[in-house]
């Protein structure tokens, strides 16, 4: 018994990283579910309610990351503060960045050393969103 374990060791050794690896897709699945439920916001369709618009933004570009070249850099600057809420239809917002940053994508796909800024920043009265690229148009 002892040297039939012997001999299946090695194997077993390879099954490690294949473990390591279905457990990285796992997490990485996890994440995706979790982004795309909250960029769909099926539980507040139709209704106004208090909306992150930095993870809004975090979401969006998470779910276009696997359509993203490998020629355009992403800069996220966050705001000062943990997050940037407004009151608003969450659901019409994500629409409208995944537009704009879908556009800005197409804009830079033949520019080398392309970059996207999105940018989030509060001040007393107003939040603001800056998304800028180096594409043509």
């Amino acid at each position: 018994l002892i040297q039939h374990m012997a001999q299946q060791q090695p194997a077993l050794e390879g099954i490690k990283p294949l473990l390591s690896l279905s457990s990285q897709a796992c997490e990485r699945m996890k994440q995706t579910v979790k982004n795309l439920k909250s960029f769909a916001r099926l539980d507040h369709a139709e209704e106004k309610t208090e909306v992150d618009i930095w993870q809004s933004l975090v979401d969006t570009l998470s779910i276009l990351n696997g359509s993203i070249p490998s020629n355009i850099a992403v800069v996220r600057e966050a705001p000062a503060e943990a997050s940037a809420k407004v009151c608003g239809y969450g659901g019409l917002l994500n629409i409208i960045w995944m537009n704009l940053l879908v556009n800005a994508l197409h804009a830079m796909a033949e520019v080398p050393d392309a970059r996207l800024t999105v940018k989030c920043w509060q001040d007393a009265q107003n939040t603001w969103v800056q998304v800028q690229d180096t594409g043509y148009g």
